[in-house]
C-alpha cells in the first residue's frame, strides 16, 4: 500500500489512465455528384438558404470557366437551386453565403496574378451589390499565388469579410496573410495581417477569432529552408491589436528536416468554449517520422491547461475534427487520421477512444437539429457522401480490462480541511491493457484535479 499526503482546500477529482470502449458507427444518408463541368469543391457550409429556419448545404465549386460555382441542397439530400459568381480573371476562388440586413449574400474571393478581387452578390436577384480588386498596396507587392480560407460575418452595422491568401512576398519567400474588408454602403479594404492567413476559427461566445499561418523560406545557394507557423489570437474588435499564442519554427536541409507540418484548431462545432478552452495539434515532419503534439489552453488566452504528445491513431495529419457529445457529456473532441478516429477529452486530455473508421471526413457540420453531418469527399469519382452518427456515444469499460476498483483507489477524510490521505494499491506484477503499455508498480502516476478539471497536483 502507498500513501501520498495532500494538502489542499479542495475536492479531489480521481482519473484513471484506462482507455475506455466504444464503438462509433456511421449510417450513410445520401450521395451529392458533381456538377458536369470537371468543377473543383472547395468549400462546404449550412447557412438557411431558403428562409425556412433549416439549415441547407451550400457547395462551392471553382469551375472549369474559373467562375465560382454554388450548389444548395436541403437537409435531405434534394437539389434546391444553383447560383454562379462571376470572377472575370480567376484561377482561384473561393466562396461564403451571410444573412446581412435581411439580404442572403454571396461573397466570392478570387486571385489572378497580383491581383486580389472580393465581390458580393445578393442571391436571390443575383444582382452584383459590390465588388473590389487591390493589387500592390500592402506591406509586400501583393502577388497571391492560393486562396486558403474566407470568412464573414456581421458587427455592429458592418459585414466583415475575412480574406486568406498564401502570399509570393519575396524571392522564395511564402506567407499566409489574413485581409481585411468591411461593407456598408460601399466596400472598403482595411488592412493586412501577416502570418494569420490560414485558417480563420470564429471561438463561439467569445470576442475573439483564432487563426493559424505561416512564413516558408528557401534558400537555393544552400539548399536550406525553414517554416515558422503561428496560432494567434485576434479580438474582433481591434484587428490592430494580435496576441500570438503558440509558434513553432523548422529547418530542413539534404541530411536533416524538422517541419511543424501542420497546426490545427480542433474546436470545430464548439459551444462550450468558456467551458473548455481551445485545443490545438501540431504535427512535426522529422527525418525519422511524424510527431503529433495536443495543447489544451484556457478561455484566458495566455495558459496552458495542459498538453499531451500521446496518440494511437497514428502520426499523419488530421483531416477533420469536431467537439463531441460522450456519455451526454460535452467535453471531448473526435477527430480523423485516414481510415482511424480517437476521441479525447477536453479536460484531462486523456484519449479516451480509438477504433478503424469506415469513413474519413473531409468537413464536418452541424444542422439544425444539432446533428453532426459527416462529408466524404470522393474526389476522383466527384461524389460527396453525407454520413451522419448511427446512434449516441456511449463508453463503458471492457471486461478484459482492469476494473477500476482494482486500484483500490480512495482519499480519507473526504471532504477535507486543511489536508487528506490519498491510498492506492498496484499489482507487483505487470498487467497489459488493450493496445498500452503495461503497468509497472515501480512506473505510477497520481494526478489531482479541482471540480472544473484544472490539474492541481
Amino acid at each position: 500500500m502507498r500513501k501520498v499526503k495532500v494538502f489542499c482546500f479542495l475536492l479531489i477529482m480521481f482519473f484513471c489512465n484506462i482507455s475506455l470502449v466504444a464503438i462509433v458507427n456511421f449510417e450513410f444518408q445520401f450521395d451529392i455528384e458533381y456538377p458536369e463541368n470537371n468543377s473543383t469543391l472547395n468549400n462546404i457550409q449550412m447557412i438557411d438558404a431558403d428562409d425556412d429556419e433549416q439549415l441547407d448545404i451550400v457547395l462551392f465549386y471553382e469551375s472549369q470557366e474559373n467562375n465560382l460555382l454554388i450548389e444548395c441542397y436541403n437537409i435531405n439530400g434534394e437539389f434546391m437551386t444553383e447560383k454562379i459568381l462571376s470572377g472575370n480573371f480567376s484561377w482561384d476562388s473561393k466562396g461564403w453565403l451571410i444573412n446581412y440586413n435581411a439580404n442572403l449574400l454571396i461573397i466570392g474571393e478570387f486571385v489572378n496574378d497580383d491581383e486580389l478581387m472580393i465581390k458580393i452578390q445578393n442571391f436571390n436577384s443575383n444582382e452584383v451589390v459590390d465588388s473590389l480588386i487591390i493589387n500592390g498596396a500592402h506591406h509586400y507587392a501583393l502577388s497571391p499565388i492560393e486562396i486558403t480560407d474566407l470568412k464573414a460575418y456581421s458587427h455592429n452595422d458592418d459585414l466583415i469579410i475575412l480574406a486568406g491568401v498564401l502570399n509570393d512576398t519575396g524571392i522564395y519567400i511564402l506567407e499566409t496573410d489574413l485581409y481585411r474588408f468591411v461593407f456598408n454602403d460601399s466596400l472598403q479594404y482595411d488592412q493586412p495581417i501577416q502570418d494569420s492567413g490560414e485558417r480563420i476559427n470564429y471561438l463561439t461566445g467569445s470576442d475573439y477569432l483564432v487563426t493559424t499561418g505561416y512564413y516558408w523560406w528557401m534558400d537555393y545557394e544552400m539548399f536550406h529552408s525553414g517554416i515558422t507557423r503561428y496560432i494567434n489570437y485576434i479580438s474582433i474588435f481591434d484587428y490592430s491589436s494580435l496576441t500570438n499564442l503558440y509558434q513553432s519554427s523548422g529547418t530542413s536541409t539534404y541530411s536533416i528536416s524538422h517541419w511543424p507540418a501542420q497546426f490545427l484548431i480542433l474546436n470545430q462545432n464548439d459551444n462550450y468554449y468558456y467551458n473548455y478552452g481551445l485545443l490545438m495539434q501540431k504535427v512535426v515532419l522529422d527525418s525519422d517520422g511524424n510527431s503529433v503534439h495536443f495543447r489544451n489552453y484556457f478561455p484566458d488566452e495566455t495558459n496552458l491547461n495542459w498538453s499531451s504528445d500521446s496518440t494511437l491513431i497514428g502520426h499523419n495529419l488530421i483531416t477533420s475534427s469536431t467537439c463531441i457529445k460522450v456519455n451526454n457529456e460535452n467535453h471531448y473532441v473526435m477527430y480523423f487520421r485516414e481510415n482511424f478516429l480517437e476521441i479525447r477529452d477536453r479536460i484531462t486530455g486523456e484519449i479516451i477512444h480509438h477504433q478503424e473508421s469506415d469513413i474519413t471526413p473531409s468537413n464536418i457540420e452541424m444542422d439544425s437539429s444539432n446533428d453532426l453531418l459527416f462529408f466524404v469527399d470522393n474526389e476522383e469519382d466527384e461524389i460527396l457522401s453525407v454520413n451522419k452518427l448511427a446512434e449516441e456515444i456511449y463508453v463503458s469499460f471492457n471486461e478484459n480490462q482492469i476494473p477500476i476498483n482494482y486500484f483500490n483507489l480512495n482519499n480519507y477524510p473526504n471532504p477535507f480541511n486543511p489536508e487528506t490521505t490519498i491510498s492506492f494499491s498496484l499489482n507487483t506484477e505487470n498487467t497489459s491493457l488493450h493496445n498500452a503499455t503495461a503497468w509497472q508498480a515501480e512506473d505510477t502516476e497520481l494526478v489531482i484535479y479541482n471540480i472544473k478539471g484544472q490539474k492541481i497536483k
